[in-house]
């Protein structure tokens, strides 16, 4: 697991893309599990990827990619 800390030092607005490979979908679906067993407090608990909605648009995606085949 890839953690980075970042300080900022002037105002700023960060923009990211989160991607996820397939082959990994599995074992990031079984982090968020784990997280949602820490404690409500706990820095970790929130889903910062959000998993389950990336593997949603992306197969809404794919079903209108079909749908205009």
């Amino acid at each position: 697991m890839l953690m980075i800390c970042i300080i900022v030092l002037q105002s700023c607005t960060k923009v990211a893309l989160d991607f996820v490979s397939p082959e990994n979908v599995g074992q990031c679906f079984h982090l968020t599990e784990e997280f949602r067993k820490l404690p409500v407090n706990h820095s970790s608990a929130e889903d910062k990827l959000e998993v389950k909605k990336m593997i949603i648009h992306a197969m809404v995606d794919v079903v209108n990619m079909l749908e205009k085949t």
